[in-house]
């Protein structure tokens, strides 16, 4: 029972017959004092008993005793009762006293005791608040008075804690009671470990194990100590000496175990190790914590030998369903192995019609240069065969080149040459791209520079209508299947070109984490975006809103399971008009084989 009272009163006189009633000495001497001064407060002889003294603190500084309580709070052992003289001249008066103190403790039971105020009682109540824990007594006050006060409030105090912890001990016995009575699990070790838990959290103990009794042997189930083992083996042979009742909660050397009902001859018992004994009205909640985990035990077994009973008769049945469900798992993964092959044959249909377009127009402006090339040199060979003409002089020659401008002739020749040039380099650019993306020479697994990767689908996909804006961080080579990443790269960034119209524009970005080893590879663009339906469906296999013969709907599906199997994952954002973000990461930390 908490008897800690505290007053606060500027007067020292006041404070003494405080302390001669809450707080008598039992000698004497001081007894006849107290009868002395007993008419001060109007007040009889004490004849406290030893229930009747409390610890009791006095002051004469109201700021002295708020510091008091709220260190007393701080500490864990607060005040039950504070008396407060209203009118204090010196410092804090007992209006600004109790407000404070109500700040600091709102299950404090507050008594206001003044001669006179200037203060209504009104005021006093809207000030301090909670009506309830507040009282108000003048002066002079009668000994029994603040006796039967003392006494009533401290044990109001009591009745209120305990009905808090008794409130709180049950929203925690029926949050226990509601997760054991929905608890989904599939093994008997994992419904005991979470009994063990629960049995644990409502007892605040840290110490639990489980050992089961069957067939007259005792054996350690499982253990949540942080002791170690060798205690829990210690209280087995506790256990085994002592009588256990079945039905009952008991204590052995330091330790409680509460028994679980698994069969008539079989039990489960908790041992949670604990130096004192749980209070009655905890216990009392703590049995309807058992007789729960009881209840869910049993259920749980009648559950199993239920579903025994039931494999034993359909055991053939299952063996035929395994071996179905084994056909169509050969059957999907033959299937996924064709839709692979199938999005590269479209992915190197894409390409070479992309590449058959880039060749075209470097040859078509190599042919036509030719063709202007050959009606170019026909003047110079004319002025070749001039020399052959009878009538030859070197001032009508002179006269025949003016005539033909051969300085022009010459400039559109250099010209010509150079566009040819141009050209051939870039077919010659473009094989090589080609070469290099496909990586046919490369090994399975290789180190590869993503950067790189990505500058090469560019090159391939690129169009005179589409600007690729890229902003490449630093980035370490990656271990990976270059093939595999190849397309992936490639179908995400196709998509977002063939998503674009004239005159739009593909971000891509890289970056690497070097805490998470991860390589991030962003990918945006300013087309028309998707609808929330078609972003839902967009990893759907053969979903595609391309025009037929245009794609298959596997690449992002494709794209998806690659870079899964390189430790990362693929996100997309999209709204309509305001294009699309596709964001891929692949573990640089990922050891493939």
């Amino acid at each position: 029972m908490n008897k800690r009272v505290i007053v606060i009163d500027d007067e020292e006189a006041i404070l003494n017959d405080y302390k001669l009633i809450l707080s008598p000495e039992k000698d004497p001497l001081t007894l006849l004092l107290e009868q002395e001064l007993g008419g001060t407060s109007g007040g009889q002889p004490s004849d406290a008993s030893a229930e009747d003294i409390y610890d009791t603190y006095l002051t004469t500084s109201g700021e002295d005793g708020f510091n008091k309580i709220k260190e007393a709070q701080e500490q864990g052992t607060p005040f039950a009762v504070a008396f407060i003289d209203m009118k204090m001249p010196m410092g804090w008066d007992g209006l600004v006293t109790a407000k404070m103190i109500r700040g600091v403790d709102t299950h404090i039971e507050i008594v206001i005791v003044t001669a006179y105020s200037e203060t209504r009682r009104g005021k006093i109540v809207e000030t301090i608040g909670m009506p309830e824990r507040l009282l108000y007594v003048k002066k002079p006050f009668d000994s029994d008075e603040i006796r039967q006060l003392a006494m009533n409030l401290t044990r109001k105090w009591d009745i209120e804690k305990k009905i808090e912890r008794h409130a709180y001990f049950l929203e925690m016995l029926v949050e226990s009671v509601r997760r054991l009575k929905t608890i989904n699990t599939t093994t008997l070790r994992a419904l005991l470990l979470a009994i063990l838990k629960e049995m644990m959290f409502f007892s605040d103990i840290r110490d639990g194990s489980i050992i089961r009794r069957a067939e007259g042997k005792l054996q350690l189930e499982l253990s949540l100590c942080d002791t170690g083992t060798d205690k829990v083996e210690l209280t087995i042979r506790e256990i085994k000496k002592s009588p256990i009742c079945p039905d009952d909660i008991c204590y052995i050397k330091g330790c409680m175990v509460i028994p679980l009902r698994e069969s008539p001859e079989n039990c489960v018992l908790i041992v949670l190790a604990t130096t004192n004994e749980i209070s009655p009205e905890r216990l009392r909640l703590f049995k309807l914590l058992a007789d729960t985990s009881t209840e869910v035990l049993r259920s749980y077994i009648a559950m199993v030998e239920h579903h025994q009973r039931e494999r034993l008769t359909d055991a053939l049945k299952i063996k035929e369903l395994e071996t179905l469900v084994q056909e169509r798992t050969n059957e999907l993964r033959q299937k996924d192995l064709q839709l692979i092959e199938i999005d590269r044959v479209v992915s190197v249909q894409t390409l070479a019609s992309g590449i058959a377009h880039e060749i075209n127009n470097p040859l078509s402006f190599v042919r036509s240069t030719m063709s202007s090339l050959q009606k170019t040199m026909s003047k110079v060979l004319d002025g070749i065969r001039f020399w052959d003409e009878d009538s030859f002089t070197v001032q009508k020659y002179r006269e025949y080149l003016q005539q033909l401008n051969i300085e022009s002739i010459a400039g559109e020749l250099n010209k010509k040459f150079d566009r040819i040039h141009r050209g051939t380099e870039r077919i010659v650019t473009i094989v090589n791209n080609l070469k290099h993306y496909s990586r046919v020479d490369m090994p399975f697994v290789a180190d590869v520079n993503v950067n790189q990767n990505i500058e090469e689908a560019i090159e391939l996909i690129a169009t005179p209508e589409v600007e690729f804006v890229k902003q490449f961080g630093v980035l370490p080579n990656v271990e990976c299947c270059p093939q595999d990443i190849n397309q992936a790269l490639f179908n995400v960034i196709s998509n977002a070109a063939d998503a674009m119209d004239n005159n739009g524009r593909i971000t891509i970005s890289t970056s690497y984490d070097i805490e998470a080893a991860l390589i991030t590879i962003v990918v945006s663009d300013n087309g028309p975006g998707m609808p929330p339906d078609t972003l839902r469906r967009a990893f759907n296999p053969f979903f595609t809103t391309k025009p037929i013969g245009k794609g298959t709907g596997l690449g992002l599906s494709i794209a998806e399971a690659v870079i899964a199997r390189h430790g990362g994952t693929v996100k997309i954002s999209s709204e309509v008009g305001h294009g699309t973000t596709v964001k891929l990461t692949i573990s640089s930390a990922l050891h493939l084989e």
